[in-house]
């Protein structure tokens, strides 16, 4: 008589019970793992945005505007989950006027909710061409 090769029923379930609570165990943890990364990745690139803004205030010797934007002209009051528009601002108006410079409109807040303020409360950040912030 030949002999059977294979797993039982109850071998099988067992194996399976023993999968989902690895599963349920570990899914948690992946979460709040993949939520920092989100974070991470976003402060890096707000990191960058702001250094780009500070280089272009340098080398181009002008002021340049960092805030957010709805339409991607204008700064608008609150930069929560917004588009963020940098450009060289001429008259200070942070509005993109045609004498204006774009220098970047990039999605930072995409990657997670960005909450800004500036110093006093404002909601947009001006670097002067010696790299320092205008007030």
């Amino acid at each position: 008589m030949r002999r059977m090769r294979g797993f039982t029923l109850v071998e099988c379930l067992t194996v399976m019970l023993i999968i989902g609570i690895l599963c349920g165990l570990g899914l948690p943890a992946m979460r709040d793992f993949s939520a920092r990364t989100r974070a991470d990745s976003a402060m890096f690139q707000l990191r960058a945005l702001l250094g780009l803004a500070r280089q272009s205030a340098i080398t181009m010797n002008r002021d340049v505007t960092v805030c957010g934007t709805v339409d991607g002209k204008r700064c608008s009051t609150e930069w929560t989950s917004q588009p963020a528009l940098l450009f060289a601002d001429q008259n200070l108006n942070r509005e993109l006027d045609a004498s204006d410079r774009l220098i970047l409109l990039s999605d930072p807040a995409r990657m997670a909710r960005i909450r800004w303020r500036a110093s006093g409360g404002r909601p947009y950040l001006r670097y002067r061409p010696d790299g320092g912030v205008r007030e």
